[in-house]
């Protein structure tokens, strides 16, 4: 239906009785659905979500559901916003609160949330190690199954973790060897690397 008045139903729009009334309701619906959902419809699509839903009666179920719909879009933002804000500035132990969400809006937030337990699992796990390390604690390396980057990093921090263990190992063979007066015993400085292998070859010599 849409109202023209040429038409039969532009004739009788205006009767002060049941009929008139009721083309009135549904032409008003019409234009609310006109002006308040497609145009604000076509706004949300392109980003815009600050157009001002206005109500049309106190049975208007469009309007509502359209402010329902926008409302839903700005939190999604906003957390999206704060996530990221988050990461930036390295709180990583921020998440969203996914039971603010329904359906397909509930699974964005909480992708999000997993991609950065994701992120931050390796992270927290190599901050604990390294802190070991720089305690003098060689018992503990990175355990975590990760993969792609994240297993670069485990890889690194426990390459590291070994030099500096076969290092040690090493420095107190060979002080052992000393104090037992055995003065002959040597280190194999192929084992070692870089400023590792220069301790090691000045340990020997």
């Amino acid at each position: 239906f849409r109202y023209d008045e040429h038409s039969n139903a532009g004739k009788y729009i205006n009767r002060q009785d049941e009929i008139g009334t009721m083309l009135k309701a549904v032409t008003t619906m019409q234009q609310n659905v006109q002006d308040n959902l497609i145009e604000k419809l076509e706004h949300i699509a392109q980003g815009n979500l600050d157009d001002e839903i206005i109500m049309v009666g106190d049975h208007d179920q469009v309007g509502p559901a359209l402010q329902d719909t926008q409302e839903a879009i700005k939190t999604l933002i906003t957390d999206t916003n704060m996530l990221v804000s988050a990461a930036v500035e390295g709180r990583l132990d921020e998440r969203a609160d996914e039971t603010k969400y329904d359906g397909d809006y509930q699974k964005v937030i909480a992708g999000v949330n997993a991609t950065l337990d994701a992120v931050v699992e390796p992270i927290k796990e190599a901050s604990v190690v390294l802190e070991a390390m720089a305690q003098g604690n060689l018992d503990q390396d990175m355990q975590g199954n990760y993969r792609g980057e994240h297993a670069v990093i485990k890889i690194s921090v426990n390459k590291t973790f070994e030099s500096i263990k076969m290092l040690v190992s090493d420095t107190n063979y060979l002080v052992a060897a000393a104090v037992a007066g055995e003065l002959d015993t040597r280190a194999d400085t192929t084992k070692h690397r870089g400023e590792y292998a220069r301790i090691i070859s000045g340990v020997n010599a």
